[in-house]
């Protein structure tokens, strides 16, 4: 990931892929967001493909654990979906601090 985030700047990565966005409603543009998961990642130690894999399916594995979690809660009449969960957590992290994020 550093080689590739190296060679390519948000220009010209968007110069090479298109300017589709993460979203309809404004989000970000899919190159963006590519470059901020890697800074993300490679500030974290996280720096070839095969270890954000490990840590992306660890992350799936969680939300499916707390989704199992929820619905099986004694009482519980309605189901969460794992999007649902994704989302909170999703939600959850943009809260916290810049400071904290890290």
């Amino acid at each position: 990931m550093g080689r590739f985030r190296a060679r390519l700047d948000l220009d010209s990565l968007t110069a090479r892929t298109n300017r589709q966005r993460t979203s309809t409603r404004g989000g970000t543009t899919k190159a963006h967001a590519t470059l901020e998961h890697i800074d993300i990642f490679r500030s974290a130690g996280i720096d070839t493909i095969d270890h954000d894999r490990a840590v992306m399916a660890d992350a799936t594995a969680i939300v499916h654990e707390l989704f199992d979690r929820i619905n099986d809660a004694p009482g519980r009449r309605l189901r969460t979906t794992a999007w649902e969960v994704d989302h909170a957590i999703w939600q959850a992290g943009r809260a916290l601090s810049p400071r904290r994020r890290r």
